[in-house]
């Protein structure tokens, strides 16, 4: 496993995640196009608690605890549970980047040739799963929200104002 390849994806999608959250109008700190889709603010938010309580536990989890069975959890229900609309957005990018931080030097210190990385735990969806498969699939969450957060900024320019942005190409 290439573990500074994956570091190096954390570290990107950090600041991509970042430039698009920190210039992010005041307006669509809570724009959501339809009562389905999700904030800028909920997006961070679910951001924040993904590193904290998903990702990086789960990782850690395999690393250092692989005989005990992974905690049960549910990211859809911190919506309200956490009141993720109350939340300061600001305050969520600060966390953001501080937790990513800390999730990047946590690994760091991990030599590549650590035996643990291929440590195994019984998944009951995927089956038979390591760290690379978690980190693998973290690269993968960022690049969703990084696209939602991107698909929010199109959907906002487009609804807001009276010119059309057809001209730019078409959205697909």
């Amino acid at each position: 496993m290439n573990i500074e390849f994956y570091i190096n994806q954390l570290r990107c999608n950090r600041d991509i995640i970042l430039s698009l959250s920190k210039s992010m109008d005041p307006e669509m700190i809570s724009w959501s196009p339809n009562e389905n889709s999700w904030s800028p603010l909920i997006i961070l938010c679910h951001l924040v608690d993904e590193e904290k309580d998903d990702l990086r536990v789960r990782t850690m989890h395999l690393l250092e605890k692989q005989e005990e069975p992974l905690r049960s959890i549910e990211p859809q229900s911190w919506i309200k549970e956490r009141d993720y609309t109350a939340q300061d957005y600001h305050d969520k990018i600060q966390e953001f980047d501080q937790e990513r931080n800390i999730s990047i030097a946590l690994f760091s210190q991990i030599e590549a040739s650590d035996q643990r990385w291929n440590n195994t735990i019984d998944h009951p969806k995927f089956g038979a799963i390591n760290a690379e498969f978690f980190l693998k699939n973290w690269l993968a969450h960022d690049l969703l929200h990084i696209k939602q957060l991107t698909q929010l900024r199109y959907d906002h320019l487009k609804t807001n104002g009276d010119m059309p942005i057809e001209y730019a190409g078409v959205w697909t």
